[in-house]
């Protein structure tokens, strides 16, 4: 091959290489420029040759530098650039400044030493390494951990970030598997993970739970990517993890704040419309539903019946057995009445034990049975904490007339007297509205008016009823009774009056009232007769009030009687369960040295038992046992237990209602301590207990004597 043919070769070579070629003399002056240095100065190869390459791309600021590194290079032959790859900057022809790898070659010649250069623009490289740099900084300064694994979870690198969330140091953890924050219970689902992202899949935002040094947990949100090569092959893994701690927090509050205003929201809604005990429709419901049923019953002529229902003594359940009993007894009724109606009528509880029905798209025929078997479905025995109890129920029924158009609060109170008028014909039955029972309604609010200031206009009296001693035969107690003369209507019975007193709570200041007059007039009796003790009846509703020892109190010093000559009569059903603000009352009325008797003994549902925890002193049998004593010589065998028991308890015990000779002489035989009764005297006021216990006094004595007294009632003192 020829010189010419070698050199036409070389330079087809050096014109198809990537990197730019660049021949120069040893004055750096350019005999040799190649396509890829035309592509990366933007000069020809005419226009380059002949000229420095210090002038066409070194920077002005360099070229002085490069000049005098070529010269030292020629006259020392020291070389710090020749031989060895640098990274300068160089400039386009246009300007712009761009980072190349320059290589110089020196080659010495025939002619003198030749140089020549090899150019690589090396931008991206450049770029790429300050992106690194800059990447390397953030992921130092960032607060996030971020962790590079293996693919089978070996942590290969660990920011200060993920120091600080986890509580590692980076090379506590460098070397180990990232399984080591993860809890147990999730290392299923950390595999499986793991296993998506080595596949090539990115797991973005996984809020999960991570465990730290202290064995504490942090909440956290992770990113996990897959780390490729430039073939696309999975080399590792890329963690970015979140403390979303105080985060999920807020946001736990914010969903349990949400979600209490949301139940708030719908009890809210709820309880304005239902009866927070049975769940049923409460009056407002019911109210509602009444007015909508009137409105459509008078456009299409269709009947609709309303029924009142009261329960039947229930005061006395809750009284006697306590009102969890009597909750469970309310929605056992409720229950009961959503089983009796048809779908479409409306089962509501009005308050305490009042119920409501209303049957709309029916007839009159239909309402009357339909009361007939609520009072028949509600007499069923049912069994409550152990106790079998019968509930009974007065009912009362209003039904529309297409004549005579009613509101719903009057078809309410026309329902309400109904039934008022069922409770007092002898409850446990039904009764449908006239209109002669709004006289009734009108005659009981006048008496509830009247009794308001009965105690003002001192139409109150108190009446005693003496006990008999049995021993002796002489009195050395009375019962205080209440009585009211009316000025109008006359003597008002304690039977109609003192339930009112109770149901308008009424009971307490008259209640007051009587025990002052009571202690006031017993301490003013004759010296003759002794110190007489006097037993006042008191209300649940009285031990209740918070300041009713204050009350007893103040009534003995105003009356000047020592307190051991009061004794406080509380009914049995008291005893049922008398809750601990009652039992304290009690306590610390007997620590005052007042006696306490239980009274009406054996109607309730209480036993002696009960009596051992409670500081009475007294017990009363009550009238219901006395009339079962007859002629015969058969002796009771539950009186004679209660006061066989009552004496071991060292309790006094007094039997009430003895009306005949026979009822007396038993109970002497059975052992009672004392007795009261029409036989022996009928309550009477404090002037005539005043003669009657001077002539005892007086009396020789034996016409005194329980066992000389006549059967006759003729002869009843009073």
């Amino acid at each position: 091959m020829t010189q010419l043919e070698v050199d036409s070769r070389a330079e087809r070579i050096i014109n198809t290489a990537a990197d730019g070629f660049v021949g120069m003399d040893g004055g750096g002056v350019v005999t040799d420029w190649n396509r890829a240095a035309e592509d990366l100065f933007g000069y020809t190869k005419g226009e380059a040759v002949g000229r420095t390459v210090s002038e066409l791309i070194m920077r002005e600021q360099d070229r002085a530098a490069h000049e005098a590194g070529l010269r030292r290079f020629l006259d020392t032959g020291q070389a710090r650039l020749v031989g060895r790859p640098v990274q300068v900057t160089a400039r386009h022809r246009e300007g712009r400044e761009f980072p190349i790898d320059l290589t110089i070659w020196a080659q010495d010649e025939p002619g003198g030493v030749s140089l020549y250069a090899f150019l690589r623009d090396v931008s991206e490289r450049v770029a790429a390494t300050e992106s690194a740099g800059q990447l390397a900084a953030i992921v130092m300064a960032s607060s996030d951990a971020i962790i590079s694994t293996d693919l089978d979870g070996t942590i290969r690198t660990w920011n200060p970030g993920a120091e600080q969330i986890y509580g590692y140091a980076a090379a506590d953890m460098i070397g180990h598997s990232f399984a080591r924050l993860v809890p147990a219970d999730l290392s299923a689902q950390f595999e499986h993970i793991l296993a998506q992202v080595a596949a090539g899949r990115r797991v973005e935002q996984l809020e999960t739970v991570r465990l730290r040094a202290d064995g504490t947990t942090v909440d956290v949100s992770l990113t996990i990517s897959p780390v490729r090569d430039s073939a696309g092959t999975v080399l590792r893994l890329a963690y970015v993890g979140r403390d979303i701690t105080a985060a999920k927090a807020v946001d736990r509050r914010l969903r349990e704040t949400k979600d209490v205003l949301a139940r708030q929201a719908t009890e809210m809604e709820h309880r304005a419309f239902h009866d927070p005990l049975t769940g049923i429709a409460n009056r407002a419901l019911l109210m509602n539903r009444l007015g909508l049923a009137l409105a459509q019953a008078g456009r299409v002529g269709t009947t609709i019946t309303l029924l009142m229902i009261d329960v039947d003594d229930f005061k006395f359940v809750n009284d006697t057995l306590g009102h969890n009993i009597g909750d469970q007894l309310l929605c056992e009724i409720a229950e009961r009445l959503g089983a009796i109606v048809r779908a479409g009528d409306t089962v509501a509880r009005l308050g305490g034990d009042e119920f409501a029905v209303l049957a709309e798209q029916t007839s009159a025929d239909h309402g009357q049975r339909l009361a007939q078997r609520i009072v028949d479905t509600l007499a069923r025995p049912v069994e409550i904490g152990g106790r079998r109890i019968i509930p009974r129920a007065s009912i009362g029924l209003a039904a529309t007339d297409a004549t005579h158009p009613v509101s719903p609060e009057e078809m309410l109170r026309n329902a309400d007297l109904a039934m008022y008028a069922a409770k007092t014909a002898g409850k446990a039955h039904w009764c449908a509205f006239e209109p002669g029972m709004h006289h009734a309604l009108t005659a009981r609010v006048q008496l509830e008016a009247d009794l308001r200031t009965a105690l003002e206009a001192g139409q109150f009296a108190v009446h005693y009823q003496p006990i008999c001693e049995l021993a002796s035969g002489r009195t050395r107690a009375v019962e205080a009774l209440l009585r009211w003369q009316h000025p109008t209507l006359g003597p008002i019975s304690p039977a109609e009056f003192i339930p009112l007193a109770e149901q308008t709570g009424l009971i307490v200041p008259i209640g007051a009232w009587v025990l002052a007059e009571a202690c006031r007039q017993i301490a003013r009796m004759p010296a003759v007769a002794g110190e007489i003790t006097v037993s006042v009846n008191l209300s649940i509703r009285q031990l209740a009030e918070p300041g009713f020892i204050d009350i007893v109190t103040h009534a003995l010093d105003q009356a000047g009687m020592p307190a051991h000559r009061l004794t406080l009569e509380v009914t049995e059903s008291l005893l049922a369960g008398p809750d601990a603000a009652i039992a304290a009352q009690l306590r610390e009325l007997r620590a005052l040295g007042v006696k306490l008797a239980v009274d009406d003994f054996g109607t309730g549902h209480s036993s002696l038992g009960r009596l051992r925890n409670l500081p009475f002193t007294t017990l009363k049998i009550d009238k219901s046992f006395v009339d079962e004593l007859t002629d015969t010589d058969t002796k009771d065998i539950i009186i004679n237990a209660v006061v066989a028991m009552a004496h071991g308890m060292g309790l006094r015990v007094i039997a009430e209602g003895v009306e005949t000779s026979a009822q007396l002489s038993q109970l002497r035989e059975l052992g009672c301590d004392a007795v009261q009764g029409f036989l022996l005297n009928r309550p009477m006021p404090a002037a005539d207990l005043r003669r009657h216990l001077t002539e005892q006094n007086t009396s020789a004595g034996e016409a005194n004597r329980p066992d000389s007294v006549p059967s006759s009632a003729g002869r009843v003192a009073g």
